[in-house]
């Protein structure tokens, strides 16, 4: 992981001393929510959003920084780091009310088996629409192409999940099967669709509060047509159906072929979006 160190149980950009300081003092005097909400999913499918306007509506403090640190994955993988172990070092980020992690999607088991309490909302997102996005993100937002720039950035480092297939867009598949065929093995998972999000905001976003008890205490109305990234910029919400415009058939239909069960499972499917479907603005 080029540019990065790891500082277990965390891999980050290397930070001055000051900031390092300021993050030992959160974690030492910070106490673990063990009600925390997390919001997970594979990566861009809308987590850091949700859990944003979520904590808003509600009056709610969210962790959504997580481009500043994810789980050690391969610590994990490896036994060498316990979840317990994760947690306890990273008390400022499991303090808070709600918590935004695609990252820890591969690691539901532990983590709830470490916080009991915990209540799991898993954002589901068409994986052709998920292909394109994380394309987006390694050509630093540049939608011009559906080829990728970088094959070695972290979403498709997938050896330490059992994922040896060499195609870009092939791992991406594989990846976003194992999200779900992990969150299915942890009971009390609440499923939410981002395209759902993106066709009512104000209406998924109360009633996501609602299922979970929480209070609708702000007015969010002029935060709802844009998206905060993990680094610090508003970038547009393109919406669904973009695959449509952006991947070459013949890449379509095949992360069609590797994610058929879990898609027919959430109601995505190869036909041409219906006027019910389409995302007006996006």
């Amino acid at each position: 992981m080029k540019g990065y160190e790891i500082i277990a149980p965390i891999v980050r950009p290397p930070l001055c001393l000051a900031l390092r300081l300021r993050e030992a003092c959160r974690n030492a005097t910070s106490r673990v929510n063990p009600r925390l909400i997390l919001l997970t999913a594979h990566p861009r499918s809308g987590t850091t959003a949700v859990a944003a306007l979520l904590a808003k509506h509600c009056g709610l403090r969210a962790f959504t920084q997580t481009g500043r640190w994810t789980l050690a994955d391969k610590e994990i993988v490896a036994s060498r780091l316990t979840m317990e172990e994760v947690i306890t070092r990273n008390r400022y980020a499991f303090s808070f009310d709600i918590m935004s992690a695609a990252d820890a999607g591969c690691f539901l088991p532990a983590m709830k088996a470490a916080l009991p309490e915990m209540r799991i909302i898993v954002l589901v997102r068409d994986p052709r629409d998920m292909v394109c996005s994380v394309i987006e993100r390694i050509n630093d937002y540049d939608v011009s192409s559906a080829e990728i720039n970088d094959p070695d950035y972290r979403y498709l480092q997938t050896d330490w999940l059992g994922i040896t297939e060499e195609d870009p867009l092939k791992k991406l598949a594989l990846r976003w099967n194992k999200w779900l065929e992990t969150a299915k093995s942890v009971d009390g998972v609440v499923y939410r669709r981002y395209e759902d999000f993106l066709r009512n905001k104000p209406d998924f976003i109360a009633a996501l509060a609602d299922e979970l008890g929480l209070p609708a205490r702000h007015d969010i109305s002029d935060d709802m047509n844009r998206q905060m990234s993990k680094h610090g910029r508003d970038v547009p919400i393109r919406g669904a159906g973009r695959w449509r415009r952006m991947l070459p058939a013949e890449h379509a239909r095949a992360i069609e072929d590797i994610c058929k069960d879990g898609m027919l499972a959430f109601g995505y499917t190869a036909e041409k979006p219906t006027a019910a479907d389409a995302v007006p603005g996006h």
